[in-house]
Order: C-alpha cells, then sequence, then structure tokens
C-alpha cells in the first residue's frame, strides 16, 4: 500500500508547531509498479498561507484535498464536529473545506514526504455507479458548504474550474461502467447530473482565467460527443481496460 518517508510525521508535526499553523501540508509522489511521478504541485517552496488562499489554489486544482499528506491540529475537528463520513468515498473532499473553512493558516513543506501507490484494486479503479455517486455528493457538497459561508460570489471563478474538473473527472468513472458506449454515457450522466453540474458555457469556461487547459480541452471534446473515445483509448493506454 502507500509508504511515508521516515520523517513525515516529524516534519509536518515541526512545521505545525514552529508555523502556528492549523494545518500542514507537503509534496507527495504516485508511485506505479516501477514508474514513479512526483505530484506537479504549484506550491514550489516552504511558506506559510492564509486559509483563503489555500481554498484558491484548492478549487484551482493546484492543491488536492487528500487527507494524508496533511497533519491537523485536533482542535479543527473537536471544536467545529468535523469528521469524516464513514462508509463514503471522496469523503475528503468536503472534510477538507470544511477544515480550511475553520483553520487561519496553512503551512506547505516542499518535500516529498509521501508515496500514493497506484493499485488497480484500489476504489480508484473501482468500476460502478456507487463510485460515481459518491464523487458527485462531493462535488456538490463542496458547492454547499461555500454556499453556507457566502463565498460562492467570492470565488466564483474558481469554482468554474472546481465543478468542471471535477465533473470531467468523474465523467471517466462513468465511461468505465458504460462500457464507453457514447449513448449509454450521456443518459447516465443525465441520470447523474440531474441540476447539471457543468452549468457554465463553453465561452465562460474558455474565458475563465482559473480554469486549467486539459478541462478545457476535455469540456469541447464532452460537448462534441468525444469524450467516450479520448477516455477509451487513455484506458487502454494505461491498461485500465484490455
Amino acid at each position: 500500500d502507500d509508504f511515508v518517508k521516515e520523517d513525515y510525521i516529524e516534519l509536518l508535526l515541526k512545521s505545525l508547531i514552529e508555523s502556528n499553523s492549523d494545518i500542514s501540508m507537503c509534496s507527495f509522489e504516485y508511485v506505479e509498479k516501477f514508474n514513479v511521478k512526483v505530484n506537479e504541485n504549484i506550491l514550489n517552496e516552504n511558506k506559510i498561507y492564509s486559509n483563503f488562499d489555500i481554498i484558491k489554489k484548492t478549487l484551482e486544482g493546484k492543491v488536492q484535498f487528500y487527507a494524508w499528506n496533511k497533519m491537523y491540529k485536533r482542535e479543527l475537528f473537536i471544536n467545529n464536529l468535523i469528521s469524516y463520513p464513514e462508509g463514503r468515498l471522496y469523503e475528503d473532499m468536503p472534510t477538507f473545506m470544511k477544515l480550511l473553512l475553520n483553520s487561519k493558516k496553512v503551512s506547505y513543506i516542499n518535500k516529498v514526504l509521501y508515496s500514493y501507490r497506484i493499485r488497480e484494486n484500489s476504489i480508484t479503479f473501482e468500476k460502478g455507479k456507487n463510485l460515481a455517486n459518491n464523487f458527485n455528493d462531493s462535488i456538490r457538497d463542496v458547492n454547499y458548504i461555500l454556499q453556507s459561508y457566502n463565498l460562492i460570489n467570492r470565488f466564483s471563478d474558481e469554482l468554474i474550474n472546481f465543478n468542471t474538473m471535477y465533473t470531467l473527472m468523474n465523467c471517466k468513472n462513468i465511461c468505465i461502467y458504460s462500457g464507453y458506449n457514447s449513448k449509454k454515457f450521456y443518459k447516465e450522466y443525465n441520470k447523474l447530473f440531474k441540476d447539471n453540474i457543468i452549468k457554465y458555457s463553453l465561452i465562460n469556461i474558455l474565458k475563465s482565467k482559473s480554469t486549467q487547459r486539459w478541462v478545457k480541452r476535455d469540456y469541447i471534446l464532452f460537448k462534441c460527443k468525444l469524450l467516450c473515445i479520448k477516455n477509451k483509448i487513455r484506458d487502454k493506454r494505461e491498461g485500465v481496460i484490455t
């Protein structure tokens, strides 16, 4: 399974204490068989950020929601009645957003301390509607949480990237259990996304300064009914399907 460096806990704790932060984070790498890929995180220096800085970067896809490359002050959970929901996948998305909104400072360590092992039988590769539904619920929850804090307008451009990017990522799950059949895929998509999380026009997405280039590209493919073909080619190349 995953593994950590010898000083993983030591450095996260030291960063938390010395900076008096509420959350400390480190860089990480993906490990797949004999291949290692360091996460391309734009946080490339040891630095202390405000919680709003990290919220912005998280919505832009520059900081990940993962729980495992971070250390948190216990009081964040206890004082704000925050907990990870049991029996749910992608639960780190809304939970991390709640933790950020109740924190003040976040410190970052520019060092790879965590190795995330990609395995074919992990939940990342689980094929089924439950995975897609859980992902969809977490996307919605992040929006509801920001709305409850009256922050939708403050992060309106970043939310274009967040909602579009994570919905497109979830489309990969739908592609798999739809057998990469475009007709079945769009039928399942419309069932799952009844309120249409990708509610932005193509012009809005293309003009968005926060939206990543690959998100704009894949959204064009989605609109042109070519997303299933693109995902099938990618998944064959990566060995997800044979």
